[in-house]
């Protein structure tokens, strides 16, 4: 088909589509609930009540000793 013969019909196309705007949006929304299925229901969770807020952190005592040496990291050797 030539291009020239093609947009006269696409225009007439569009404007037979667009002289309905009920009909128009009646197929939109046709189209869109068959391709979209409707969202589950929410379900209703008991309420949690809300955590205080933790402002702090624990206090550690500087007197525990640690578990793990502290050490100075030197570069690895050359080998």
């Amino acid at each position: 088909m030539p291009y020239r013969s093609v947009l006269p019909r696409q225009r007439e196309f569009a404007e037979i589509m667009l002289a309905d705007p009920e009909w128009l949006r009646a197929e939109f929304d046709a189209i869109v609930e068959a391709n979209f299925p409707s969202p589950a229901p929410r379900s209703h969770r008991p309420h949690r009540p809300a955590q205080p807020p933790r402002d702090r952190l624990p206090v550690v005592s500087p007197n525990i000793p640690c578990a793990v040496e502290e050490r100075e990291r030197a570069p690895p050797r050359r080998g």
